[in-house]
């Protein structure tokens, strides 16, 4: 994960399977789509090296309770 820089477009979309995420501080960017309709995904947390995030980034996660997005 080391060498993850972003998240692309559509990336996870669908994925059934995932259910906790933490976005590492070596991504920047977390594309359109990227999380669509994982619906077990309950838990988010975003690092603070984040600078861009896509449209509809997480829409159709109906399981989640919880997004941490650092200040700034």
């Amino acid at each position: 994960l080391q060498y993850i820089t972003k998240i692309d477009d559509n990336t996870f979309s669908g994925c059934l399977s995932l259910t906790n995420i933490i976005i590492p501080n070596t991504v920047t960017y977390i594309g359109y789509f990227a999380f669509f309709e994982c619906k077990s995904i309950t838990n988010i947390t975003i690092s603070n090296s984040i600078t861009d995030i896509g449209n509809s980034t997480f829409f159709g996660c109906s399981s989640l309770k919880s997004i941490m997005i650092p200040e700034g």
